[in-house]
């Protein structure tokens, strides 16, 4: 005899895939809990600059050849997201969809909160500074005492990379 219980399972299926479809045809909007193909389809097109985050604990310029590359991960990645984060326009498509999906079922009001619910603007530097001293003290397992953080930005001609400038990060 089969249970009437689990009759919702092939629905909810369904409606799953069907929302992820849409979400894939909206664009980059990412829905849990599929990836969508957008994830790892993009090309890499040639920049005008390229960035790459120069870390300094007490003194001493990391190298990234004295981590596996999981380590180094673990030590960059927070660095991007918090550029990004700082970047007004970064979630700018993904609001404007989720906004247009809420108004069209009529939660007008919650869709006008989308944008400060998505958003970190609030982070600001000294925060970043201090969260991110004792984030690498625990993933270099080691006291930090003095720390800078510098995005260096150069160009790429002919067939070299050319330094154009630093800013200081943390």
């Amino acid at each position: 005899m089969k249970s009437k219980s689990w009759g919702f399972l092939p629905i909810l299926a369904t409606g799953c895939l069907l929302f992820q479809i849409v979400m894939d045809c909206l664009g980059s909007v990412v829905a849990f809990p599929f990836m969508h193909f957008a994830m790892y389809s993009e090309i890499v097109r040639k920049r005008e600059t390229y960035e790459r985050y120069s870390i300094v604990v007490d003194g001493e310029k990391l190298d990234v050849r004295d981590f596996r590359i999981q380590h180094w991960d673990h030590i960059i990645a927070p660095l991007g997201a918090y550029e990004d984060t700082r970047n007004p326009l970064f979630y700018s498509k993904e609001i404007h969809y989720l906004q247009l999906g809420f108004r069209e079922l009529g939660l007008v009001e919650f869709a006008a909160t989308i944008p400060e619910r998505i958003s970190n603007r609030n982070y600001d530097q000294a925060t970043f500074s201090r969260y991110f001293k004792t984030y690498l003290k625990v993933v270099l397992h080691r006291e930090i005492h003095h720390l800078q953080v510098y995005k260096e930005i150069y160009s790429y001609e002919g067939g070299q990379f050319r330094f154009l400038k630093k800013v200081q990060l943390v």
